[in-house]
């Protein structure tokens, strides 16, 4: 007969390329960035569509550097310290991977209660945040970089621990969702949380070795909301 799953009390969601597209944050930073490099040089050359060029190049690493040697232009660390703080200070405008409110809304009508762990600089995380207008539906957000005014970056189990007792669910049975395989899932799993892997096809980890022996991965925010609607439903067989 196999053991059926306890009742799950609580979802834990990272929030880059889990709840929304990283990529839409990217872009918008890059497109701020430009308008600085485009007003630091003699004329403008266009900077925001060579930063995005090199975004579908090569990803999201390094763009400035290798965008900057393309344009031979000397580099600068004035410049490149303006671009990044453009690119982090940028008011982003994100929109949510769609079907994720939903998702949200029946989670919470079904009794879970809902967390947020995300990793990065505080200020330009609770930007995004506020940009997403998620809050209302969590219970419990917890920045990285701001645990009781200390900095405990991904993959430190910390931020989880805090995000569980806020939730308060220390002794009862958390599911993270995530998309790093190497930042989200070790804390959980030294937690003894659950995991579940989101891998959208487009985002930035997507792949990513699975630090895990265990564990469901989905593509899809519709193949995350079946999956959680079974694990709700703890199904027995016999």
């Amino acid at each position: 007969m196999t053991t059926q799953l306890p009742p799950l009390a609580a979802v834990v969601f990272d929030m880059d390329d889990t709840l929304y597209p990283e990529a839409q944050f990217v872009r918008g930073g890059l497109v701020a960035a430009g308008a600085v490099l485009d007003a630091w040089l003699p004329r403008p050359v266009g900077a925001a569509d060579v930063f995005l060029g090199v975004l579908g190049r090569t990803g999201p690493w390094h763009v400035f550097d290798t965008a900057l040697e393309e344009l031979g232009i000397p580099r600068d660390p004035a410049l490149v310290s303006a671009l990044v703080q453009a690119f982090r200070d940028h008011p982003p405008r994100l929109v949510p991977h769609s079907g994720v409110p939903e998702l949200l809304d029946f989670l919470r009508s079904a009794g879970i209660r809902l967390g947020l762990v995300t990793d990065g600089y505080a200020d330009v995380q609770r930007r995004k945040w506020a940009a997403l207008g998620l809050a209302s539906r969590f219970d419990a957000v917890v920045f990285t970089a701001d645990v009781g005014g200390r900095a405990y970056p991904k993959p430190r189990v910390e931020p989880f621990a805090a995000a569980a007792r806020m939730l308060g669910v220390e002794r009862l049975p958390v599911l993270m969702v995530g998309d790093h395989p190497a930042k989200d899932f070790p804390p959980a799993l030294a937690l003894g949380w659950e995991t579940l892997r989101v891998c959208h096809p487009d985002a930035y980890h997507s792949h990513d070795p699975d630090v895990r022996t265990g564990g469901d991965t989905v593509a899809s925010v519709g193949e995350l909301a079946a999956a959680l609607r079974q694990r709700l439903a703890v199904p027995g067989s016999g």
